[in-house]
C-alpha cells in the first residue's frame, strides 16, 4: 500500500534496472501500478530536466536583466523629458517677464548683428519703425540721415565700425506731416575677447519733453520781450505825458480856430498813444490768474486798441457788433486778453500778406449757457486736417520764421481753464473763431 522504488541487477550484464510500484486504490478496487525503466535512462532523463531548468533560469534572469535595463532607459527618458519641459516652462515665463519689464520701460530696443539683421526687438520697436521709417529685420531702423537706400549715416553702423556708443536727436516727419522726435542709444555688445558681435539699439520718444523745453523756452522769450516792452512803455510814457499837458495849454492860449484844431488833434492821438501805452504795460505785467467779474464787450475794446493803428494802416477794418446787455462771466480778464489779441494777430498776418483790404468781424451774443465770442475774418479758408490741428503746440501755416504755433495753442488753454470752449470753422466770408463760456448761476 506504499510507493516503492526498488533496484536490481537487469537481463544484461552489468545493466541497472528502476522498479517503481505505486498503490492505487478505485472505489473497492486496488491496482499496483508497476513502471519499469533502465538507470540509465531516468539518469540521462534528470539531467535533461536540470539542463531545462538552468536554461529556463537563465532565460528568466535574462529577460530581467534586459527588461530593468529598457525600464531604467524608459524612466531616465521620462525624468529628462520632464526636467526639459520644467526648464522651458521656467525659461519661457523669465521670457515673458522680461518682455514685461522691456514693454514697461516705454522705450524701443532692438539688438542687431553685424549684417544689420534683428537679433532680437521688442514690440514697441516694432510699432517705431513701422510704416514710418524703414521695417526691422533687413537694416537699421532710424538712421541719422534718414536716407533708407544708405547705411554709412546710420548710428547701428557707426557703433559696429567705431567701437563708441552714440547718442543722437532725430526728428522725423511721418506722411501726414506729423513731427516726431526720437532720441537715439547705440551700445556695443562685446565678447570675451572684446570684439564686437552685436549692437543694442534704444530708441525713446521725447516728442514731449523736446515741446515742453520749447515751451519753457518760448516762456522765457515772451517774459524777456514784456520786460523790454515795458520798460519801453515807461520810457514813452513820460514824454508823451508831457505832449499831452502842453497840447492842452496850446488849446486854451490859441484862439484861431485852425490852430486850435491842430492842438486838438495833438492832443487828440497823443492821449490815444498814452492809452495804447498804458494797455501795453497792463500786458506786459505778469498777472497772476485772477477770477473776477469780466465784462467781454470791454476786454474787445481794450484789445483791439492794441491793433488797430497797425489793422489801419493795412487797410483792414474791424468792425464790432456787441451785445448791450452781454452777460459778465468769472474769469481773468488779463488772461483772456491774451486769448483774443492772439486770434487777431493771427488774422492780421493773413490779411497782411494778402495785400491787405481785408474785413474783421468781431461779434459778442448772449447764449442759453453763457456767452459767446465771434471773432471772423475774410481771409484764406483751412483745409479740414488743418483745422483739426490748428490748436496744437507747435503748428503753424505761417512762413517759416514768422510764428512758433504757440499763440492758439496757449489761447486754448486760456479758455479751458475758464471753463469754455474755442473752435473754428470755414465760413462764406473766410474763416471764424468762436469763444463760448459758461455763466455760472
Amino acid at each position: 500500500g506504499k510507493y516503492q522504488l526498488v533496484a536490481h541487477e537487469g537481463s544484461e550484464e552489468g545493466m541497472m534496472e528502476l522498479f517503481s510500484t505505486v498503490p492505487i486504490v478505485i472505489g473497492e478496487n486496488e491496482w499496483t501500478l508497476v513502471v519499469e525503466s533502465e538507470f540509465d535512462d531516468v539518469v540521462k532523463l534528470v539531467r535533461n530536466l536540470n539542463n531545462i531548468r538552468t536554461a529556463i533560469v537563465f532565460l528568466i534572469m535574462l529577460a530581467m536583466t534586459v527588461g530593468g535595463f529598457f525600464l531604467y532607459r524608459w524612466m531616465a527618458t521620462r525624468l529628462m523629458a520632464e526636467e526639459k519641459e520644467r526648464l522651458l516652462n521656467a525659461l519661457h515665463q523669465e521670457k515673458e517677464n522680461l518682455d514685461s519689464i522691456l514693454k514697461s520701460i516705454g522705450a524701443a530696443m532692438a539688438v542687431y548683428n553685424k549684417d544689420l539683421t534683428t537679433f532680437w526687438r521688442n514690440e514697441i520697436y516694432d510699432e517705431i519703425a513701422g510704416g514710418k521709417i524703414h521695417i526691422p529685420g533687413i537694416g537699421c531702423c532710424l538712421r541719422l540721415d534718414a536716407k533708407e537706400e544708405k547705411y554709412e549715416d546710420c548710428a547701428v553702423v557707426s557703433t559696429f565700425s567705431d567701437g563708441e556708443p552714440i547718442k543722437v536727436e532725430k526728428k522725423v516727419i511721418d506722411k501726414n506731416g506729423e513731427v516726431t522726435y526720437y532720441l537715439i542709444n547705440t551700445t556695443p555688445l562685446k565678447d570675451s575677447s572684446g570684439d564686437i558681435f552685436r549692437v543694442m539699439e534704444l530708441v525713446l520718444d521725447v516728442t514731449e519733453t523736446k515741446t515742453l523745453e520749447s515751451q519753457l523756452l518760448q516762456s522765457e522769450k515772451l517774459a524777456s520781450i514784456g520786460e523790454l516792452a515795458s520798460g519801453i512803455a515807461h520810457e514813452l510814457n513820460n514824454p508823451m505825458t508831457g505832449i499831452i499837458g502842453y497840447s492842452e495849454l496850446l488849446m486854451e492860449e490859441i484862439h484861431d480856430e485852425n490852430l486850435r484844431r491842430d492842438a486838438e488833434h495833438i492832443h487828440h492821438e497823443a492821449f490815444r498813444c498814452s492809452k495804447i501805452i498804458q494797455n501795453l504795460l497792463t500786458f506786459a505785467r505778469r498777472q497772476q490768474p485772477q477770477e473776477d467779474p469780466v465784462m467781454l464787450n470791454s476786454v474787445l475794446d481794450t484789445t483791439v486798441e492794441m491793433i488797430e493803428y497797425e489793422f489801419k494802416v493795412h487797410n483792414i477794418k474791424i468792425e464790432k457788433d456787441y451785445e448791450p446787455s452781454l452777460k459778465i462771466i468769472s474769469g481773468d480778464g488779463f488772461q483772456l486778453q491774451q486769448v483774443f489779441l492772439n486770434i487777431l494777430n493771427n488774422a492780421f498776418y493773413f490779411l497782411k500778406y494778402r495785400g491787405g483790404h481785408g474785413h474783421v468781424w468781431i461779434e459778442t451774443r448772449n447764449t442759453k449757457k453763457g456767452v459767446r465770442v465771434t471773432l471772423e475774418n475774410d481771409g484764406p479758408k483751412l483745409d479740414e486736417g488743418v483745422l483739426q490741428k490748428i490748436f496744437e503746440p507747435f503748428f503753424t501755416t505761417k512762413d517759416v520764421g514768422m510764428g512758433t504755433g504757440l499763440g492758439l495753442s496757449i489761447s486754448h488753454g486760456i479758455v479751458k481753464s475758464h471753463g469754455g470752449e474755442i473752435s473754428a470753422v470755414n465760413t462764406k466770408r473766410g474763416i471764424a473763431f468762436m469763444v463760448d463760456f459758461t455763466v455760472k448761476t
